[in-house]
């Protein structure tokens, strides 16, 4: 060995001591001494020695315990005992007590004495390395995903090694496994997976192949944790064969396998589905099939705080459908805008409560409410019978279901509301006509009121009109009434409620006449069974001349759409009364309308914008350019209002695309482009069903459409292609282009106009891009 060995030598015998010192070889050895422990103390961490020769006997101390002594001091240095003479049997004794080598003065010379030196300082670096090696195995086993195994193929898995990171895992102690101390390994496998683990491990043992299994381990607190585990057999393949390997925890992994599931399954029931009904008992039974549960219904909110409809059930709860329920029948469980299930006990829950509850106190132990978050408010809530809380996992999965039911429901419920806009367009457009086209006043007010009850969902109506020579409210027009009964009601002013409205020119309203009753001074109004009365003075030039009354026979509780419309409504009867005294006047109303109607479309383009579907103000700019490019084109001026409205709602088809889809930061699936493709037709369908827009649609339907006939949805070409849609498309394209997008930067002017000239022949009029771009020039 070219570098010399360190020795520190702890003898109390000089004679001994000086005899290995002569036999010393100074040149393959440096060695320091110490005479007694507390010298040797001091000096141990000095000197880095690689040896140590401890001289024997001590006083008081047998030599046994001397070399355990110096040992432990010194474990990690070799150790020789040096000793005048000792029989075989002490040499023994040394070398068990911790001693890597002997010595006996005297007796050996300066090679041997070098000899066992080497020898023992070789042996303890072995006895090092090893321990060096299991420490570092002991770390890497802790520092595994899971625990690593070694038991026997026999009926309970009996353990003969686990290692700690079963405790991390399961919160059991391996002690309690190893030989079936207190628990067999089988006891904490899914009793639904013990059997399929045992045959596929034995029929991998038969082959000599591996084996990879995932199954349900039982933690110490009960909960469920999905493991992947791959083994093998390296001892034999009997039926008791020893089985070696590792298991690591895997439920977050299947946690996220179940929500995309989910997702997925939940994304083919919605994709493609607008209306509440066209999804919600497919989406009901999915999420029952998920729960493993027979009871469960969807609830929405109702425009009423606190109030919830019951518009889907299954199971025992199917007659509950349609029901209203109250947020105060769910007094165990909060009902807030987090998607977290919260849970009522049936069997605690002694006290009365609403039907709902009721219903199903019996069947089930828990109900699970889970809230609809919606952005503004909870749009409903998910309710689920069970007889026992949800895992974790469950859980999980049970909130992405449901924020994908919620975003549905949002989306339902604004097209609902488009719907709605466009009943109420319908109906007021109706109406107008009526108006402009009959000058009977009973023919107009029964088209009012038919309208009105139509579109208010009103179960009756009626129009009051003062008669000032007698100073009374008389009923000229009337519907949903008992015929016998309410031909010609004259109201008092005085003692009515009508007359009250009339006199203070105020809109009223009672949600609930069973709480709040009025003297209506009208017998049959009891007769009638109406729950909720909503009233509006009908006022012309700031005179009233009138009421306008709509009657309900279940409690309703009006947003603010049916207000507006509602308004609107009795507007449209002042205007039918005043256009029999001043046409002049009449023509004054019918221009409010058709600003109302342009601003009734301009909020449904904004609605474009609101739901990200457009960036702020470019439907209202691609809007005016295109009314300016039409006029220069020579297009008639009675087509402009129609290529104003086609243009303000020119993407109103995306309303019914999934958001997930429009908001897409990234490149679009073929089944996605597909989808976003739909949006022409959809916006036909809307509009073309509404009598005023028929016209307005060759901009929505045809505005992707391409010069060389490569566009969608017809793939029109050239002149087939509408001029107002051939127009749009260039302008359209030249202000998307240098607006800034989530997804680009906006590009510059003259990088947009190049693109257009590019494209001229080929997704653009010539015509129509020249144009466009000597009007942008000179602008």
């Amino acid at each position: 060995m070219a570098e010399r060995l360190k020795i520190l030598t702890l003898n109390r015998n000089r004679k001994t001591h000086e005899w290995f010192l002569g036999v010393l070889d100074p040149a393959r050895f440096e060695c320091r001494s110490a005479k007694d422990l507390a010298e040797f103390r001091k000096i141990l961490p000095t000197v880095s020695a690689d040896v140590i020769v401890l001289g024997l006997p001590w006083e008081k101390l047998s030599d046994q315990e001397a070399i355990s002594m110096v040992a432990e001091l010194a474990p990690e240095t070799a150790l020789v005992a040096l000793v005048e003479s000792a029989a075989d049997e002490e040499v023994l004794k040394c070398i068990e007590s911790g001693a890597h080598g002997f010595l006996r003065s005297e007796t050996l010379g300066s090679k041997l004495v070098s000899s066992v030196l080497f020898q023992a300082y070789s042996h303890q670096r072995v006895i090092q390395s090893v321990n060096e090696g299991k420490r570092n195995l002991q770390n890497l086993i802790g520092n595994l995903p899971g625990f690593i195994y070694r038991c026997r193929n026999d009926q309970y898995w009996t353990m003969e090694y686990i290692s700690g990171g079963f405790k991390d895992m399961t919160g059991r102690d391996p002690e309690d496994f190893i030989e079936n101390a207190k628990m067999f390994f089988e006891e904490i496998i899914h009793p639904d997976d013990r059997n399929r683990i045992r045959d596929e491990i034995n029929k991998a043992i038969k082959k000599g192949n591996h084996y990879q299994l995932e199954y349900r381990l039982l933690a110490a607190d009960n909960s469920t944790i999905w493991v992947w585990e791959q083994g093998n057999a390296p001892e034999g393949f009997a039926e008791n064969a020893i089985l070696e390997g590792f298991i690591v925890d895997i439920t977050e992994k299947k946690m996220h396998e179940d929500q995309l599931h989910v997702i997925i399954s939940m994304g083919e029931i919605l994709g493609g589905v607008i209306r509440l009904t066209d999804f919600s008992r497919k989406v009901l039974e999915k999420i029952a099939h998920i729960c493993g549960i027979r009871n469960a219904a969807i609830l929405i909110a109702n425009s009423y705080p606190g109030q919830f409809t019951v518009e889907m059930a299954l199971g025992g709860w199917e007659s509950l459908i349609g029901q209203k329920i109250n947020e105060s029948g769910f007094r165990q469980a909060e009902i807030s805008a987090e998607s977290q299930p919260n849970y009522i006990d049936l069997q605690a829950d002694h006290e009365p409560t609403n039907p709902f509850i009721q219903s199903m106190r019996t069947e089930n132990r828990y109900l699970a409410c889970m809230t609809l978050k919606s952005p503004k408010k909870p749009a409903g809530m998910i309710v689920l019978g069970c007889d026992e809380k949800f895992s974790a996992e469950l859980t999980m999965t049970l909130k992405a279901a449901a924020d994908m039911v919620a975003t549905a429901i949002e989306r339902a419920n604004l097209y609902q509301r488009t719907e709605k806009q466009l009943a109420h367009l319908e109906s007021l457009h109706a109406i107008d006509q009526a108006i402009t086209s009959v000058y009977d006043i009973q023919v107009i007010n029964k088209i009012i009121l038919d309208q009105a009850c139509r579109a208010l969902e009103a179960d009756a109506a009626d129009i009051l009109i003062l008669n000032e020579p007698i100073n009374a409210l008389e009923m000229v027009s009337g519907r949903g009434f008992i015929d016998a009964i309410n031909t010609n009601v004259r109201i008092p002013i005085t003692t009515s409620t009508a007359g009250k409205i009339l006199l203070e020119n105020q809109q009223f309203s009672i949600p609930n006449l069973k709480e709040t009753p009025l003297d209506f001074n009208r017998n049959y109004i009891p007769v009638e069974n109406f729950t909720s009365y909503y009233a509006r003075p009908i006022s012309l030039k700031g005179k009233t001349i009138g009421v306008f009354e709509v009657f309900f026979k279940n409690a309703y509780f009006p947003e603010k759409d049916w207000e507006d419309f509602f308004e609107a409504l009795t507007t449209q009867i002042a205007v039918a009364y005043d256009s029999t005294q001043k046409y002049s006047d009449l023509q004054k109303l019918q221009q409010n309308m058709a600003a109302s109607l342009r601003s009734t479309i301009e909020t449904w383009s904004k609605s474009l914008e609101l739901h990200d579907i457009e960036s702020y103000g470019h439907i209202r700019r691609v809007t005016n350019e295109t009314l300016e490019i039409a006029k220069i084109m020579g297009i008639e001026e009675d087509q402009l209002p129609n290529i104003e409205r086609g243009a303000l709602l020119h993407d109103i088809g995306k309303l019914a695309i999934m958001d997930g889809i429009l908001q897409k930061k990234g490149t679009l699936t073929e089944d996605e482009w597909k989808e976003i493709k739909r949006h022409p037709e959809i916006s036909r369908e809307m509009l073309s069903n509404v009598t005023l827009l028929e016209d307005a649609v060759d901009i929505p339907y045809s505005h992707h459409e391409n010069w060389d006939g490569s566009g969608y949805p017809q793939g029109l070409k050239g002149e087939n292609i509408p001029l107002a849609a051939r127009i749009f498309a260039v302008v359209e394209t030249y202000d998307a282009m240098i607006s800034p997008r989530p997804y680009r930067a906006a590009l510059t002017k003259q990088e947009a106009i190049q693109y257009l000239i590019d494209q001229k022949g080929k997704k653009f009029d010539p015509r129509v891009v020249d144009l466009f771009l000597e009007t942008i020039k000179t602008s």
